[in-house]
């Protein structure tokens, strides 16, 4: 046994690293710029921030998180990318760049035209001036330079540019003697584009071909473990920062996971408990009025949703106008409990929040485990060993429960191997109706505000649960049925 929970181990180790590879990649990939929302959270509060402080923000931002890096070990490009486009701090810029490089391949020219570009972007920002004015023209160029770094198409590039040198012909322009003292005529900005818009350099002989460079330190690399410096990695729990408040992930995730394994684990804890003497009872009372009455109850049960069941409890025993006999949301009083109360006070408070929920969490599964167990001992008291069993002159009592009901487990270990998953995954709708601060509730918050880091470590907690609850249940199988044995059995 022990031999077969290691190589499981084992085998778990490559399916581990593509869970970890697809959360990498679709984290990378996310419609948000990390950086971005970290950058403007820590500088104000959230808000959108511009200019030179941006700037140095997004940069700081980029290289902690490693986005300044390649994508993997080893890149395959076209000879005429360059391998400085990952340092561009600003993902619109970036992408403005690389489609500029795409379409005319001379990647100094357009570097040297963004270099001159941000120059002036930055000397137009510090520019200060007591004139309505020139504040005026000055927020017009700030806004026009910042649509020619970030268009998506060569047009627009060329029509914000010759709009840009108009501005020299305006008469408030001309009259601005600090303007140009400062500034050399703004129509001298479509010379720095020239260049990049006709020198496109062809590929050797007609014939595109791919450079390969292998990166030691990459982003994937980073990911999984992690500089020091910057994080531990996903391989030692750190799952980076959330964009939502720049907490560690890992410290959001511990201290809602407790709530959740309450309240999961307990209501299979709850339905198992009720399921089995439910289950056996109604298949050693076949078509008794017991059978038939507890299957329509049952089956009623399963048909019913789990977010219309609570709502429903919600409407009708948690409502000052009808029953309020527990409370609507939360896990315990807004104001917290009484200090130094004992563990028997705090569960006296905290029983009102629990009840609704945790019916929630039982009645479906209690449906689901009681008709499986039923449909399982019916089937294992028709064997012959059952028959014998009674012929030696056994107590009924001890045929159904030692061999029978040790028989008819089987179904339900299968069942088992849900639940650890379902902990997690399971419990977003339930957490969101009765606002409980778990993770199924942090997960609903992730999704709702895009915080990517805090759902892919749900997609990773969940896969690698998923993965011990298989486990789990080939042990629980050899436990259950002693001709089960893993010491000779080829995987």
């Amino acid at each position: 046994m022990v031999r077969y929970i290691v190589k499981r181990l084992l085998q778990f180790i490559p399916s581990f690293i593509l869970i970890t590879f697809l959360g990498f990649v679709l984290n990378d990939y996310a419609p948000v710029d990390p950086a971005e929302r970290l950058a403007a959270r820590s500088l104000d509060g959230g808000k959108p921030i511009t200019g030179n402080q941006r700037d140095i923000a997004l940069k700081q931002w980029r290289h902690k998180l490693g986005l300044d890096l390649p994508m993997f070990y080893v890149s395959v490009k076209d000879w005429y990318e360059p391998d400085t486009l990952e340092h561009v701090a600003d993902r619109s810029e970036h992408n403005t760049l690389v489609m500029l490089n795409n379409k005319y391949k001379n990647w100094e020219d357009i570097s040297s035209y963004y270099s001159i570009l941000k120059i002036e972007q930055q000397k137009f920002t510090i520019l200060e001036t007591d004139s309505d004015s020139l504040r005026a023209i000055k927020a017009i160029c700030i806004e026009k330079i910042s649509k020619i770094l970030t268009a998506d198409n060569d047009s627009i590039i060329r029509i914000e540019l010759h709009e840009l040198a108009a501005i020299h012909g305006m008469p408030i322009y001309i009259h601005a003697e600090l303007y140009a003292v400062k500034y050399p005529p703004l129509r001298a900005f479509t010379k720095i584009y020239y260049p990049v818009g006709n020198t496109s350099i062809p590929a050797l002989f007609g014939i595109s071909y791919p450079k390969i460079s292998f990166h030691a330190d990459n982003r994937y690399h980073r990911w999984l473990f992690g500089n020091g410096e910057n994080g531990k990695g996903v391989l030692r729990g750190d799952f980076g920062l959330s964009y939502a408040t720049g907490e560690p992930v890992g410290d959001i995730l511990a201290s809602r996971i407790w709530y959740t394994l309450l309240f999961s684990l307990g209501g299979i804890f709850l339905a198992y408990l009720i399921s089995i003497p439910l289950g056996v009872y109604a298949a050693v009372k076949k078509n008794s009025w017991f059978d038939r009455t507890s299957s329509v109850v049952l089956f009623l049960l399963y048909s019913m949703p789990s977010f219309w069941l609570a709502t429903l409890l919600l409407m009708a025993f948690a409502n000052p106008d009808v029953l309020y006999w527990f409370e609507a949301s939360g896990v315990k009083p807004a104001q917290g409990f009484p200090e130094g109360a004992s563990i028997f006070e705090k569960l006296r408070i905290a029983l009102p929040y629990l009840v609704l929920p945790m019916i929630c969490y039982t009645y479906s599964s209690l449906a689901f485990l009681s008709r499986t167990l039923r449909v399982s001992v019916l089937e294992q008291i028709k064997q012959d060993y059952i028959t014998t069993a009674r012929a030696k002159g056994l107590p009924e009592n001890k045929v159904i429960w030692r061999h029978a009901f040790r028989n008819a487990l089987l179904p339900l270990i299968t069942v088992l191997a849900n639940v650890f998953p379902y902990a997690i995954g399971g419990s977003v709708i339930l957490e969101t109706v009765f606002t409980i601060p778990g993770l199924g509730f942090e997960t609903f918050r992730a999704i709702t505000s895009q915080d990517y880091p805090i759902i892919m470590a749900m997609l990773t907690l969940t896969s690698v649960l998923t993965m011990l609850g298989l486990l789990v249940q080939d042990i629980l199988y050899a436990l259950a049925d002693p001709r089960i044995s893993f010491n000779n059995t080829k995987r």
